[in-house]
Formats: structure tokens, C-alpha cells, sequence
């Protein structure tokens, strides 16, 4: 007779792909890594099971992001997002795509083989097998009751106490021998714990460590801008190690509750994930100074770091007392870093107040002087208004702290792009390079700014590189070891470099811009157009991008467009300012040659920032015989 329940629903079939080192198992929502767990959001996981379900076929964006929110609108941003997450999740670098391959503009292919493995063997392979236990075994088996049980459970727990103890007094001070191979570390930005709380606080504390590591010059750290895209509390830090290609990693927590900063730290090697040290700390909310140089600190003893006391002085030295100014600053780099009109904007902003409330912090004017000069490099400002801002923030900055590398790379740029003074540019970059060797941006800097303009490809090839080593996830360090190949005239090698960056980050419109560019140069001429209007409408309708898209334009047969784009700078310059070079390359590439020159002459009157490639432009190659474009050469000081 039935009891009219219900019989119990089937469970779905445990679906499971292998590929490589990874199992996917689609009931219990779980990727697996050798056996071991990878996190995953939620999100992350659809999208690699939408992806490993179709292998070797190209899922279309649109398509992509139905099957990952089928009931949400959401932006592409949103499939950009999570795709980077599931790729440091594969742990795929800047240069490995053994797993997902990126078809630009379309959408994104699963290149690894998959097999799809049987129930059972899913099942059964991250469980250890049960052993029937002998009778050998059962006898020998302690007995529940009695004096003798009781002994054997006192003892057990005495044990557990005794190892406990010392399990935390050796993670807080670990043995010498276990951490001496440590010579390289990545200090990942700290999760907030308080609901609503800023995330710069962790990204801020960070820079902290990494900052005061680094100075140090005993321990190889990945600079801020390696792990700003760790900003993610989901994130595998052993997976981050690895991708950052660093023998350990710090990760760590923060919370600010009952007027007290609270921060818990781990010091993991990436080989093992072993736990190489762990500590809690408590300040007062107010004096995150002071938790971060006891962070900094104890982190420092527990790479067996031997320390002079110069060392130790540099490891406390505090750039500002003013935590907000800090935060200012903090702020004021992230939105720098975008490379965008509204990021310069509200990057220089920010440096401004923080400069207004603590005027003796240099690093505060170094932002103030190389957001005027992006804002001119990318031709949102003009040079004559710009640069005299970049030039008196950078003085002040050198005034303030003599020895800080970041203001001697500003003063470099400024001197070389703009005053042609090119003797005391190189003397600036050595000073610069001198001080702090592990600075990226100077090396960066100096291989685009200084070394292209003059002549030296190779060195600048070398230096380029050297930034990409420093840094190797920062979406610039990457785009510009492409701009070095393109000025060589290798664009094979630049399609190559600049591609891996637009697999990456394929919103970073600098990225195209140099891929468009070298499309061109190799006589790709459709594909350089494509990649050139997505640079235009990336970075908000930069008059520098659109001139050579005027260029490829031309190239590609289609004048029209190009004279178009010639108004449009026309009128960008009535209104606020597009360069007299990107009127130049346009009219150069139109075959107007006489207009070219005359807009080249005008670029002199203005310092218009690109005038310094007149000799490795590739877009004026069509001017290179004329006499006027050699007097150009010397009067900008390039003359060989």
C-alpha cells in the first residue's frame, strides 16, 4: 500500500571533464586541481562549463553571456571580468594560453583537450578507498570503556596541546632553513573584512609592505601595479604566486571594528603552500602607520632578511603622516593607471588634495607632475599649458626628497619631451635607475621616452623588457614592449607582444593602438583600421589615436574617412587640443605632403609631445627625404 510520499528525485548525473591537471565536476560544482579544490565563483565555474562542454568551438560573446546570466542583462564587462578570473584560477599567465584562447572582438575558444570521464571514476578518485579492517587490527583496536581508555585519551590530548604549541611557535618563528631559498615574494592586496569599507585601505596597505620590502633591496618584490588585479577576495594566492612567478606569497585580512585595525597575515611558499609564517595584529584604527611597520617588520624577520641599519631606517621611513593623504594618493594612482582623459583627471585631482593636506609629501606632487604630463603625452591638454605644471610639481617633489627616484623619472620625461634637452634627460634616468633599479616605470619610461627618440632601439628593446620582468601582468609594460618592436620596424614581433597584452586586457585601448599601428606596418590594412577604431573609442576619443587612424585609413583606400577624422582634430583642437603631428601623420598618409610639413613646423611651435619620433615614426616614413623634415631632426636635437 503506497504512503503517498513522494518517491525521491533521481540526482543529476555527475558530469566530469579532465583536462591537463583539472577535473570539472558539474553536480558537485567543484574544479579540481591533482585533486586538490581550485576556488571559483559561482560565475567562474558557468563559464568554464559552458566553455569545456564546447571544445574547439568559438563561443560568440553574446552567446557566452546568456549562458553564464541567463536572467540578468549584463555588460561585457562582465564576461571580461570573470574570464580573468577563471584564467588566474587555470592559472594561465600573460604569455601561456594552454586552456582559453581570446578571438578578438568575437569571443573566446577552449583549446585543451577534455574527456569526459565516467560517474564512477569521478567519483571515486578524490576519496581514498575504504579498507576492510582484520581481525588483527579489530583486537589490537583500543576498547571503548575503562581506566586504560582514558589514560590513552589523556595522553592523546596532551600531545595534540604539545604540537599545537608548538606548530605556533614555529609559525611565528620559523626556522632559518625553511625560508632561506625565499628570494622573491608578492604581497597581495588585503581583503577587507568591514562591510562598505574602501578597498584602497587594501590595496594601500600593501603598497605599504611592498614599498618598505622593496627599499630594502634584499628580497626580489613584485611592484603594486603586479598585484593591483588581485583585488579579489576569492582569489588562489598559491595560483597568484604562481602566475607571478615568486617563491612566496603574503596574503592577509583587515577589519576595523570597536576603534581598532585589526590584520591577520600569512607567508605561504608557492612550491608547497606551505605556511612559512602567520601573525595577528591589533592598532588603533587611527594609526595604520604603526600596523604597518610592525607588518613590515616581522614580515622582513621572517625571511631571515639580514638588515643594516640603513635598511631598517628605510624599512620604517613613512612617505606622509596624513593617513587620508595616503588614501588621496592611493586613489590618485589606480585612476592614473587607466591611461584615460577622466583617469588623468580625477587622478590629478586627488594628488592635488593630497598635496594640499600634507605639502611635504613628494610622492603627492610626483602624481600632480605625471598627470599633466599624460594628460599632454596622449594630447588631452596642451604641452605650453601642461608641462610648466609638471615641471614646478617634479621640483618640488625633487626639493622635498632628493633621493626619490619617481620624481628624477618625471623630470627625465620633461626634459627630454618637451625641453629637448636631451643631456640632462640621460642624466636624470641614470640618477633615477640608480636610486631604485626595481622601479618599472623608469625603465619603461626610459626605453620610450628616451632610448626610441634617440636611436637606440636595442637598449630600448632591453629596458622595455627589463619593465616587463618587473611587472609582468601590467597591461602598459606589456603594450610597450610592442611599441619597441614597432619602432625597430619588427612588427611581426609587435603583432605577436601586443596581442598577448589585448588577450589579457582587451580594454586597454593603448594595446590596440600599438596592434592597429603594426597591422599597418606590416600592410595589413583592414585589420589595422578594425584595431584603431577600437583604440579611438577605448581611451574616450584620443586625438593621438585618431590620427593614425586617419593614417591607416588612407592606407586602406578609403580617403573620405580619413578627412573626416582630419575635421573632427580640427575642431578637437579649436575646442581643446589635438597635436599638430596627429595632422601631420593624417595628411602625410592623404599623400598632401606640403600640408604635412607645414603641420610638423607648427608641432615645433607647440612642443607637441610626439615631435621627439620624427626619427622612428613609422607613418612619416613618406617625409624622411624631404629637407625641411631633416631641419625638423636637428632642431629637435636628434641629429645624428
Amino acid at each position: 500500500m503506497s504512503s503517498g510520499a513522494r518517491p525521491p528525485s533521481p540526482e543529476p548525473r555527475n558530469e566530469s571533464y579532465s583536462f591537463g591537471p583539472f577535473r570539472l565536476e558539474t553536480r558537485e560544482r567543484r574544479l579540481l586541481r591533482d585533486g586538490q579544490p581550485v576556488p571559483l565563483t559561482d560565475k567562474a565555474f558557468d563559464l568554464l562549463e559552458a566553455l569545456v562542454k564546447r571544445p574547439g568551438r568559438l563561443l560568440h560573446k553574446e552567446e557566452l553571456m546568456h549562458l553564464v546570466w541567463p536572467d540578468a542583462a549584463v555588460e561585457e564587462n562582465n564576461l571580461t571580468v570573470t574570464m580573468s578570473a577563471l584564467r588566474k584560477a587555470l592559472g594561465e599567465g600573460p604569455t601561456d594560453r594552454h586552456y582559453v584562447e581570446t578571438v578578438p572582438r568575437h569571443g573566446y575558444r577552449f583549446v585543451a583537450d577534455v574527456r569526459e570521464v565516467g560517474e564512477r571514476e569521478a567519483e571515486g578518485t578524490p576519496h581514498a578507498p575504504a579498507v576492510a579492517e582484520s581481525p588483527a587490527d579489530e583486537a589490537a583496536r583500543p576498547r571503548p570503556f575503562g581506566r586504560p581508555r582514558a589514560r590513552l585519551v589523556g595522553i592523546t590530548t596532551a600531545l595534540i596541546v604539545a604540537v599545537a604549541m608548538g606548530l605556533a611557535l614555529w609559525l611565528r618563528h620559523p626556522p632559518a632553513e625553511t625560508i632561506a631559498a625565499t628570494s622573491s615574494v608578492a604581497v597581495l592586496p588585503f581583503h577587507s573584512l568591514t562591510r562598505g569599507e574602501d578597498e584602497y585601505l587594501g590595496l594601500g596597505m600593501a603598497d605599504a609592505v611592498i614599498t618598505r620590502l622593496g627599499s630594502t633591496r634584499t628580497v626580489i618584490v613584485r611592484s603594486t601595479g603586479a598585484v593591483r588585479e588581485y583585488v579579489r577576495s576569492d582569489l588562489d594566492p598559491l595560483a597568484a604566486g604562481r602566475e607571478l612567478g615568486v617563491d612566496a606569497v603574503l596574503e592577509g585580512s583587515i577589519q576595523t571594528a570597536a576603534g581598532r585595525l585589526r590584520a591577520t597575515m600569512r607567508l605561504l611558499r608557492v612550491r608547497d603552500g606551505a605556511t612559512l609564517w602567520a601573525e595577528s595584529f591589533d592598532e588603533p584604527a587611527g594609526d595604520i602607520f604603526s600596523l604597518q611597520d610592525s607588518i613590515s617588520e616581522r614580515v622582513s624577520k621572517a625571511l631571515a632578511l639580514r638588515l643594516t641599519e640603513a635598511q631598517r631606517t628605510l624599512l620604517a621611513r613613512h612617505d606622509t603622516e596624513d593617513v587620508e593623504a595616503y588614501h588621496l594618493y592611493l586613489k590618485g594612482r589606480f585612476f592614473w593607471n587607466k591611461r584615460t582623459r577622466e583617469g588623468f583627471r580625477r587622478g590629478l585631482a586627488l594628488f592635488e588634495e593630497a598635496a594640499a593636506r600634507d605639502p611635504a609629501y613628494a610622492r603627492a606632487h610626483v602624481g600632480v607632475a605625471d598627470s599633466h604630463i599624460g594628460l599632454a603625452y596622449y594630447e588631452y591638454e596642451r604641452p605650453r599649458d601642461a608641462m610648466p605644471r609638471a615641471t614646478a610639481a617634479a621640483l618640488k617633489a625633487l626639493a622635498l626628497a632628493p633621493t626619490l627616484a619617481e620624481a628624477h623619472v618625471s623630470l627625465a620625461h620633461i626634459k627630454g619631451n618637451y625641453e629637448w634637452d636631451w643631456t640632462a634627460a640621460e642624466q636624470e634616468w641614470r640618477q633615477a635607475l640608480a636610486l631604485d633599479p626595481d622601479y618599472a616605470t623608469a625603465h619603461q619610461w626610459y626605453a620610450v621616452h628616451y632610448l626610441t627618440p634617440t636611436g637606440r632601439l636595442e637598449e630600448a628593446r632591453q629596458e622595455a623588457r627589463r619593465a616587463q620582468q618587473l611587472d609582468p601582468l601590467s597591461p602598459v609594460f606589456n603594450a610597450f614592449v610592442g611599441a619597441t618592436l614597432l619602432f625597430s620596424r619588427r612588427p611581426d614581433e609587435a603583432i605577436e607582444e601586443c596581442r598577448k597584452t589585448i588577450d589579457l586586457y582587451p580594454e586597454f585601448g593603448v594595446g590596440h593602438w600599438y596592434l592597429g599601428r603594426a597591422y599597418l606596418q606590416k600592410g595589413r590594412r583592414p585589420e589595422a583600421v578594425a584595431e584603431l577604431t577600437e583604440a579611438v573609442r577605448l581611451s574616450g576619443g584620443s586625438p593621438l589615436m585618431l590620427g593614425t587612424l586617419a593614417s591607416a585609413q588612407a592606407a586602406a583606400g578609403d580617403p573620405r574617412q580619413a578627412r573626416q577624422i582630419v575635421d573632427e582634430l580640427l575642431r578637437l583642437r579649436r575646442d581643446h587640443y589635438a597635436s599638430a603631428v596627429s595632422l601631420a601623420v593624417a595628411h602625410a598618409a592623404l599623400g598632401e605632403r606640403e600640408e604635412a610639413l607645414r603641420w610638423l613646423e607648427e608641432a615645433a611651435s607647440e612642443r607637441a609631445f610626439h615631435l621627439v619620433y620624427l626619427t622612428v615614426w613609422p607613418e612619416l616614413d613618406a617625409l624622411r627625404g624631404e629637407p625641411r623634415f631633416a631641419a625638423m631632426v636637428r632642431r629637435v636635437g636628434l641629429a645624428p
